[in-house]
């Protein structure tokens, strides 16, 4: 591949034959114009940006072998993610952005046994989180922000024991958090601002120890 900016509305099932690629960019929204050249030190064949609006299909995506950075924006007709998510051994970090028609995740996603960072913001359809979260045993930095559907966070969050980092932001509709809060033995940073119907925290938040 040549660049990081090319165009289309749906990904072409033949994506899943780029098993050397190592970050997807997936943007429904910025401008060509506003794009920035790839920086010298970057490796264009590894690095691909497409302007997507619609599906993911599963069967490619699940095929990418060696991705370990996956960020999905501004995708405003993206109504689910494939199951075949789950399948992406390689991936460590993954941010689902300001996609407003997303009305759940796979519960695939606990099968991203590296993954170490996610991010969930500005999804506005987005109710819950799957159970599964629990199992992303490398997981150590958890953002969930500006989803004004959400009502709640899974139990099974407690069930992060590498997380290091939990941060609820404007999240509007979530009105406790789980009361396995306390199984979080590696969290030193925990933070919660503007999720307004928010009035109790549980009582395990007391074990947290490492907490700073």
């Amino acid at each position: 591949m040549d660049g990081y900016t090319h165009v289309a509305y749906e990904l072409p099932d033949t994506l899943g034959r780029l098993t050397e690629l190592q970050s997807l960019y997936i943007d429904g929204n910025t401008p060509i114009a506003e794009r920035q050249p790839p920086r010298r030190n970057r490796v264009p064949r590894l690095a691909h940006r497409l302007l997507v609006r619609s599906a993911i299909p599963s069967l490619a995506l699940g095929s990418l072998a060696a991705l370990s950075v996956l960020h999905i924006h501004a995708c405003d007709r993206l109504t689910e993610l494939p199951e075949s998510l789950g399948g992406l051994a390689a991936l460590t970090e993954l941010h689902i952005d300001a996609c407003d028609q997303l009305t759940e995740l796979p519960e695939s996603l606990g099968g991203l046994a590296a993954l170490t960072e996610l991010r969930v913001a500005q999804c506005g359809g987005l109710t819950r989180l799957p159970e599964s979260l629990g199992k992303l045993a490398a997981l150590t930095r958890l953002t969930v922000s500006n989803n004004d559907g959400m009502t709640a966070l899974p139990e099974s969050l407690g069930q992060l024991a590498a997380l290091d980092t939990l941060s609820v932001y404007r999240c509007d509709g979530i009105t406790a958090l789980p009361g396995s809060l306390g199984g979080l033995v590696m969290l030193t940073g925990l933070s919660l601002a503007e999720c307004w119907a928010l009035t109790v925290l549980p009582e395990s938040l007391g074990l947290l120890a490492r907490l700073t």
